[in-house]
């Protein structure tokens, strides 16, 4: 695959929403890690996808950074040892993550995987690799059909990051019905960031509303700019019969670079859902 080739590609990354249309906002926090946390492979793999004179950053990257991290701690702290990761895009969590896991399952459309795959198994193919790939629309049942084949009989985290801002209703309700049934088969959890979508009472914060109306406008979905209170998102989560934790942001993981009087109001307000049952 020629360097152009990945550079076209690149530039049209999925968030996994939308109706099935490739969307342009999963290539973003990878540029933020990559330029301005220590998260790390995030560099290595972005030099290899993307030009460097394209590399522009949201300026925001302690909230890809605090998603990223935040994920890595739950997974960590409940020692599990089989991950599902819901429109992965191009994290480098399965690599950095490594031996500690032992079923690591990837879903995203076929256009960012085909490529990431040829990626990991390129730049790191002396690593032992415990990654499997699915290809398509998470929306689809097709999809979970093929996630249940490949999964092992023991408690699992599903975990998905900044694509749960892009759900509306419908969306989360599918997605809720299908992680209930592997929950209630392997137990373990399903955790996903925070965001101002979820916390209306922040739409006064200038620099998260302009992120988000930023990202609306690349990625042609509405839903991120349609707020849902803490108390309806929770409701639509016991009305499947989840038991909600609340995780604080682990601030103390940021970058140095992020300690940071801005970064530390907002990070402070957003926590990580945990689902269980």
């Amino acid at each position: 695959m020629s360097q152009n080739h990945l550079i076209i590609v690149g530039i049209f990354v999925v968030s996994m929403i939308n109706n099935g249309k490739i969307e342009k906002t999963a290539f973003l926090p990878l540029i933020d890690l990559a330029v301005d946390t220590d998260v790390p492979n995030a560099t290595l793999l972005l030099e290899r996808l993307i030009n460097k004179k394209k590399w522009k950053t949201s300026g925001n990257a302690y909230l890809a950074e605090s998603r990223y991290k935040g994920s890595e701690a739950i997974i960590k702290l409940n020692k599990y040892k089989q991950v599902l990761e819901l429109g992965s895009g191009f994290t480098p969590h399965a690599i950095n993550l490594g031996k500690a896991i032992e079923k690591y399952i990837e879903v995203d459309y076929s256009s960012n995987l085909v490529i990431k795959e040829k990626l990991i198994n390129k730049i790191f193919k002396d690593k032992n690799n415990n990654t499997s790939y699915i290809a398509g629309d998470i929306f689809k049942n097709s999809v979970w059909r093929k996630i249940s084949r490949k999964l092992l009989k023991e408690p699992i985290g599903i975990f998905a990051e900044g694509f749960m801002q892009y759900t509306n209703k419908k969306q989360r309700a599918f997605l809720l019905e299908k992680i209930k049934v592997i929950l209630i088969k392997n137990k373990g959890s399903f955790f996903f960031e925070d965001s101002l979508t979820f916390h209306p009472e922040f739409s006064n914060m200038v620099a998260l509303k302009a992120l988000s109306r930023k990202m609306s406008q690349i990625s042609g979905n509405n839903n991120l700019l349609k707020y849902i209170s803490q108390e309806e998102l929770t409701k639509e989560f016991k009305d499947f019969g989840f038991k909600i934790k609340r995780i604080k942001a682990y601030s103390n993981l940021m970058s140095k670079s992020y300690n940071k009087k801005k970064a530390k109001l907002i990070i402070k307000n957003f926590k990580h859902w945990q689902l269980s049952l």
